[in-house]
């Protein structure tokens, strides 16, 4: 089995499209699992109960796109900087590891047993709230998941570990993305 791009967008040749007539519309959601090991799904249509969800209106332009096939997301340079600086508080116990790439808050957990991290949340326009997930959504390889998309000031993007154990649903119809921790 070969790896490759599924095509989730808004353009007829993407599979959301494609499945969309049969199978609930344009509605789709899927679960990246927490490890390879773990399991995830994707699932073509509306679910039946959607109360779990927290939604934001999916507004492309001056927004946050999530992208499964980019590990790492990416915040506008204020808020990195922000949340930069509030994680390091919280793991002022760790030592500071060397950057690796652009991933520039990296430690050493070498020696311990246990590592308690901070929760980080993502708020979105229309106040829908999203806590990534402590154990698998925040750090890769002993650094913060998440880095500055500097120059561009107003665009964001969610990558695939902080979207582990999130169910994301897109309802292309309805113009709302939702999310739904611990879902996988």
């Amino acid at each position: 089995m070969a790896e490759g791009v599924l095509g989730l967008g808004r353009l007829p040749q993407s599979l959301a499209w494609q499945a969309s007539a049969p199978h609930g519309g344009g509605v789709f959601s899927h679960c990246l699992p927490p490890t390879g090991s773990s399991t995830g799904f994707m699932a073509l249509g509306a679910p039946n109960d959607t109360s779990g969800f927290v939604f934001t209106p999916a507004v492309f332009r001056e927004g946050v796109i999530t992208d499964s096939g980019t590990m790492i997301s990416l915040l506008q340079e204020t808020a990195y900087e922000a949340l930069r600086t509030a994680f390091r508080s919280a793991m002022a116990e760790y030592p500071l590891a060397p950057p690796v790439g652009r991933l520039d808050t990296c430690y050493n957990f070498t020696g311990y047993d246990s590592v308690t991290v901070p929760t980080v949340s993502l708020i979105f326009r229309g106040g829908a709230t999203v806590h990534l997930d402590a154990s698998s959504g925040v750090l890769l390889d002993g650094c913060l998941a998440l880095w500055s998309s500097t120059g561009d000031e107003y665009t964001g993007l969610i990558g695939s570990v902080s979207q582990r154990t999130i169910e994301v649903l897109y309802d292309m119809p309805g113009g709302k993305v939702g999310f739904r921790t611990g879902a996988c």
